[in-house]
């Protein structure tokens, strides 16, 4: 947009740095009133198209719920300065709401009783709304706190990965398939041993017969 502008010339770059209002003139009363058009002076006509042309420009230039903030505007200054404040508003939105994004990620916890698959979607819907907002959620970090809130159960393979010293290039992704896969084979594990007491209790009331 200043590049925009600026190759209007140089008085039209100086309507928006410095602003431009309609020429007046004072009466005999010492009132200010605006001009007749018919009146201006050169200079005042030439600065008044330089300040059309640079308006036009940034109303040209921004999407439709920008150009609503500044549709009132006269000036190419007073549009500009409209959406400073808005932008330095929207900045603060975002820093707040990255803010309440990183207290969640911090004081998520996992319940001895939640699956892998469950937290790990948890972590991933915070790392995608601060993608959305310009931050990036590396795999390291991610890794690192999916590691250190997993329950005791998991306390060998936390130990496995903290001495082969790969949490920093290892990806989420991987992490959690091999956790699941190791959650999976404890499944199986109980199921079979439930179902060989199931057997041997069934046996043991058979030689009671």
């Amino acid at each position: 947009m200043t590049q925009l502008i600026q190759g209007q010339g140089e008085d039209a770059w100086t309507t928006v740095e410095e602003g431009w209002e309609p020429p007046c003139e004072t009466t005999e009363t010492s009132a200010k009133i605006p001009k007749l058009k018919a009146r201006w002076t050169t200079d005042e006509n030439n600065l008044s198209k330089f300040n059309a042309r640079a308006l036009n420009i940034v109303f040209d230039t921004v999407n439709d719920d920008a150009f609503k903030l500044i549709l009132v505007c006269a000036s190419a200054k007073q549009a500009r300065d409209v959406l400073q404040k808005s932008n330095e508003g929207n900045s603060s939105v975002k820093r707040t709401r990255l803010d309440h994004l990183a207290t969640r990620f911090e004081n998520l916890r996992m319940v001895s009783n939640e699956f892998v698959s469950q937290f790990s979607i948890k972590l991933c819907v915070i790392a995608n709304e601060a993608k959305n907002l310009g931050k990036t959620y590396k795999d390291h970090k991610l890794v690192k706190k999916l590691l250190r809130c997993l329950p005791p159960k998991y306390a060998a393979h936390k130990a496995v990965m903290k001495v082969s010293g790969n949490t920093n290039t290892l990806k989420f992704e991987d992490l959690v398939d091999m956790l699941k896969s190791e959650e999976m084979e404890v499944a199986e594990d109980l199921r079979l041993l439930d179902k060989g007491i199931i057997i041997k209790v069934d046996e043991v009331k058979n030689d009671q017969l």
